[in-house]
C-alpha cells in the first residue's frame, strides 16, 4: 500500500514540474521575444544599444547558474528555487513601476539592462534547480524519461508564449512585466502550499547540504566537463538555425525567404514533438553516451548534407529535421548523463554547471557569421562539421558512468 502511494505521489509531482516547466517558459518566452521591440520606442535608443540591454538577460543566467545550483546543494532545493522565483516576480514588478513612470529618463534604459540581468540570474536560480528537484523525486531508471518530456513541456511553453502574448494584447508593452510579475507570484504561492508533498525519496535530510568550497571538485570529473564540451560544440551548430541559416536563405532565396524561413522554423518545432518515439525507442536500447554519439553524427550528417549538394528547399527541409532529431537526442539524454554522474548531494552543482552549455549559444552564431563572411557557404558547412566531430569526440571520451563518484 505505501508503494502505491509512493508511487502516485511521485507520478503527481512529476505532472507538477512538467506542468510548470511548460508554464513558465511560456511566460518567459510571452516577454523576451518583444524585448527589442518594446525597447525601440523608446526616444534615443539604437538598434546596438537594443541588442546590448536584451543580452543582459542572458549574460545574467550564464554567470550564476552554477552558483544556484551549488547553492541548492548547501541551502536546499525549495528554498533557492522560491528564491528565484519571489526575484524574479519582484524585479519585473519594480521594472513595470519604473517602466510607467520613468521611461522617458535618460536612465531608463541602464535600468531596463540591469533588471534583465538580475532576472536572469534569478532565473538560473530556478531552471537547474528544478531539474535536479525533479531528479531527487524519481527513482533513476525514470529519470531519463522524465528529463525528455520536461524538455518536449519547454518547447511547448516556448512556442505557445508569444502567441499567448500577442493575442491578449500584452505583447511590447509595459503591461507584459506586470502581468509576468503577478503570474510568477501565484506560480510561488502554488509551489509553496504543495512543499508539503515533496518529500525527497533519495537523499536523506543529512546529506543534503555540501559546503560550497568543494563546487571546485566538480571541475576535476573528466566525464562531466568532456560531456559539457559535447553539448557547447553541438550547440555551436545548432544555433545557426536562428541566425546564420536565416541569412543564408535569405541570400539564396531572395523572393520568398521570410515565407519559406518560417515554413523551417514550424518544421523544427513540430519536429521535436513528432521525433519523440524514435528518441523514447533509442532511449530503451542504448547507452546514454552511444545516444549522445548518435546525436552527433546526425547533426554531422546534416552539415555534410548542406555542404555537400546543391542547396535547395528540400535539402533544407531535410537538414532541419534531421538537426532537430539530434537536438532531441543530445539535450535531454546530456542531462539525465550527468544526473547518473552526480552524487545525490552534489546533484545542482553538476546541473548548475551544465547551464554553461550556453556558451555554445552565444559563441556558435558569431563564429558562422565570421566563417561565412570569409569563405562563403561551404566553409561555413565545413567548419560546423567540424564542431560536429569535436563534439562526437567529446562524448566519446565522457564515457559511461552508471554511479556517481564520491566526494569526500
Amino acid at each position: 500500500m505505501y508503494l502505491v502511494r509512493a508511487s502516485r505521489d511521485r507520478q503527481r509531482i512529476t505532472r507538477f514540474f512538467l506542468f510548470s516547466a511548460f508554464f513558465l517558459m511560456a511566460v518567459q518566452c510571452a516577454i523576451e521575444p518583444f524585448l527589442a521591440f518594446f525597447l525601440l520606442r523608446l526616444p534615443n535608443v539604437n538598434g546596438l544599444a537594443v541588442i546590448l540591454i536584451v543580452s543582459f538577460q542572458p549574460l545574467g543566467a550564464l554567470l550564476s547558474g552554477v552558483v544556484g545550483g551549488a547553492m541548492s546543494d548547501r541551502f536546499g532545493r525549495k528554498l533557492i528555487s522560491n528564491i528565484g522565483i519571489c526575484g524574479v516576480s519582484m524585479v519585473f514588478f519594480i521594472l513595470y513601476l519604473v517602466s510607467v513612470n520613468w521611461s522617458d529618463a535618460n536612465f531608463y534604459p541602464y535600468f531596463v539592462a540591469s533588471a534583465l540581468f538580475l532576472s536572469g540570474v534569478c532565473f538560473s536560480l530556478y531552471w537547474p534547480v528544478s531539474q535536479a528537484q525533479l531528479a531527487d523525486f524519481l527513482p533513476i531508471e525514470e529519470r531519463h524519461s522524465a528529463f525528455r518530456k520536461r524538455y518536449v513541456a519547454i518547447n511547448i511553453g516556448a512556442a505557445l508564449g508569444p502567441l499567448a502574448a500577442l493575442y491578449t494584447g500584452f505583447a511590447a508593452s509595459k503591461a507584459m512585466f506586470l502581468v509576468a510579475s503577478i503570474v510568477y507570484l501565484v506560480y510561488l504561492l502554488v509551489q509553496l502550499l504543495l512543499a508539503r508533498c515533496m518529500t525527497r525519496l533519495d537523499v536523506p535530510v543529512g546529506a543534503e547540504k555540501k559546503s560550497l568550497t568543494n563546487v571546485t571538485q566538480v571541475l576535476t570529473d573528466t566525464k562531466l566537463v568532456y560531456t559539457l564540451l559535447g553539448v557547447i560544440f553541438f550547440l555551436m551548430t545548432y544555433s545557426q538555425l536562428e541566425t546564420n541559416i536565416a541569412l543564408l536563405i535569405r541570400t539564396m532565396f531572395s523572393v520568398d525567404s521570410l515565407a519559406f524561413y518560417t515554413q523551417l522554423v514550424s518544421l523544427n518545432a513540430i519536429s521535436i514533438f513528432l521525433l519523440q518515439p524514435v528518441s523514447s525507442f533509442l532511449e530503451r536500447r542504448l547507452s546514454k553516451q552511444i545516444t549522445l554519439i548518435a546525436g552527433g553524427c546526425l547533426s554531422l550528417l546534416a552539415y555534410g548534407l548542406l555542404g555537400s549538394v546543391e542547396t535547395s528547399k528540400y535539402i533544407l527541409f531535410v537538414f532541419v529535421a534531421l538537426l532537430s532529431l539530434a537536438e532531441v537526442l543530445i539535450i535531454p539524454t546530456a542531462a539525465a548523463y550527468v544526473d547518473s554522474l552526480a552524487p545525490p548531494n552534489m546533484r545542482g552543482t553538476y546541473l548548475g554547471l551544465m547551464t554553461l552549455k550556453r556558451i555554445g549559444n552565444v559563441t556558435g552564431p558569431a563564429i558562422g557569421a565570421f566563417v561565412i563572411a570569409k569563405g562563403g557557404a561551404i566553409a561555413f558547412s565545413l567548419a560546423m562539421a567540424a564542431f560536429c566531430l569535436l563534439s562526437m569526440l567529446s562524448f566519446k571520451l565522457s564515457g559511461e558512468k552508471r554511479e556517481y563518484t564520491s566526494y569526500s
